[in-house]
């Protein structure tokens, strides 16, 4: 995207659970890999109420299961949450720092937008927690640079298709 024909004010992060999902996104866009550490599993079963014995965890995606999705960024491991969470905040303040010279305080703002699938279980597990991050990150930058920050969320929703009949 760009605004008046300068692409430096757009940037992208994506993460996800399933790295086929990165194929389409801009050149320069961050991406972040969730997974899920198998030698922790059996212990966090029992430490993580939302994880139960019928959930599969599986190395690639969440199986439309949100609590697996959660789990993926929420675990620990290498990476873990603290290394996306420390991911996320590079990128942002990294992108802010491009736009500093060409960025009035007086009339613009920065924006942090989360887009979020809700028809499988990596976006819509992981809404809140990132959301959460957004929140935070955006806390952070207006107390240290002193600029409006403003975060929203979008859920993207499923095409359902559905019989006229029912």
């Amino acid at each position: 995207a760009e605004r008046n024909g300068n692409e430096k004010y757009f940037d992208c992060l994506a993460m996800d659970s399933d790295t086929d999902m990165f194929t389409e996104l801009p050149e320069k866009a961050t991406t972040i890999e969730l997974e899920a550490p198998s030698q922790f599993l059996n212990e966090d079963r029992s430490r993580y109420p939302y994880l139960t014995e019928e959930m599969e965890i599986g190395a690639k995606g969440a199986e439309r299961q949100r609590s697996v999705g959660r789990y993926k960024l929420d675990s620990r491991g290498t990476p873990d949450f603290s290394d996306h969470f420390d991911t996320i905040t590079k990128a942002a303040r990294e992108h802010l720092q491009r736009l500093n010279n060409d960025y009035d305080r007086n009339r613009d703002s920065y924006n942090l937008f989360l887009f979020h699938s809700l028809g499988g279980g990596t976006g819509s597990g992981t809404f809140p927690l990132a959301g959460t991050v957004l929140h935070h990150l955006g806390n952070t930058i207006e107390a240290n640079y002193g600029i409006d920050v403003y975060v929203g969320g979008v859920g993207i929703l499923p095409l359902v298709m559905q019989d006229p009949e029912v």
